[in-house]
């Protein structure tokens, strides 16, 4: 038996870090953003007579974003200072091979399955700009 499934997922994640010297001149802080958000098609192979285990692959495409904000102050040098965003994107493929067991109990469809999927944010393209330093790409 054969089966055919499309998905969608989204994997966040946000760090934040700072530091201020309570007596001193200098702080600190930072975050970043992290995300990717997939397409995929799932084609699953059953045997008639398996017990219920089956074999999938799963193909498709996963776009990522990553943001990034910085401040640093000095307070005895101002010209030390910097503000810094970044904000990248970019689209990668997104693969996966599992084996899984399945089994009908009363109505519900009972399965488990383990496998490896790759998933990356691949080449990002972006810019990072600054007040201070002016705009990279």
């Amino acid at each position: 038996m054969i089966s055919v499934a499309g998905s969608w997922f989204r994997q966040a994640s946000t760090v934040s870090n700072s530091y201020y010297q309570g007596l001193g001149n200098d702080s600190y802080e930072s975050s970043a953003t992290l995300a990717l958000t997939g397409l995929t098609a799932c084609i699953s192979f059953r045997l008639p007579h398996g017990g219920g285990f089956f074999l999938s692959a799963e193909g498709g495409v996963g776009f990522g974003t990553a943001k990034t904000e910085t401040h640093i102050w000095d307070e005895l040098q101002p010209s030390n200072n910097l503000d810094a965003y970044g904000d990248w994107d970019g689209v990668a493929p997104v693969a996966a091979i599992f084996t899984g067991f399945e089994r009908d109990s009363h109505g519900l469809l009972y399965f488990a399955k383990g496998g490896y999927r790759f998933q990356n944010f691949g080449e990002m393209e972006g810019t990072l700009s600054s007040p201070q330093r002016g705009t990279t790409a």
